[in-house]
């Protein structure tokens, strides 16, 4: 259980919304992908029936509309996490709030070691990779660099992006 150092506004509460809403964000954009793919391949099994082709494309930028959407609500994630740690860890009256949630590995303040040790291995096993990711579509390599053609081989029966 939390404890709350002492008395706050109803935008101190924000934190544990943004972090819920993340989650479900996240959880939606997977289950859109899943249903996309979904589609994509029932689509391809009608216009290529098996055997008859090896490859095969469709025109549809949604998949990417929802893999950017599904990075960045991933990552959100991760500075919603360092928010709420701030606001029970920290408290009130303090200044400096963590700019990124890298800040917390390295001035972690009072988070609970064991917590700490989990979210750091998180972080290095997801939350860097992920930040490449949405980096790289944000930045450098834009989803939209010509890539609305989406190619499927087919691979031991059934379709898959490569």
């Amino acid at each position: 259980m939390f404890h709350v150092n002492g008395p706050h506004t109803t935008a101190d509460y924000f934190e544990k919304s943004d972090l819920r809403y993340c989650v479900l964000a996240i959880l939606y954009h997977l289950n859109r992908l899943i249903d996309l793919y979904t589609e994509n391949t029932q689509l391809f099994e009608e216009t290529y029936p098996s055997g008859t082709t090896l490859k095969g494309n469709v025109w549809s930028p949604n998949v990417f509309y929802e893999i950017d959407a599904f990075l960045g609500a991933a990552r959100r994630v991760y500075e919603s996490i360092r928010k709420v740690l701030w606001k029970h860890y920290q408290g009130r009256g303090t200044t400096g709030r963590w700019s990124s949630i890298r800040k917390v590995f390295t001035s972690p303040l009072n988070v609970p070691k064991s917590f700490l040790e989990i979210l750091d291995k998180s972080w290095q096993t997801i939350g860097v990779k992920l930040t490449d990711y949405r980096d790289c579509v944000a930045h450098y390599e834009p989803l939209t660099n010509g890539m609305t053609t989406r190619w499927l081989d087919r691979y031991e029966g059934r379709w898959e992006q490569r």
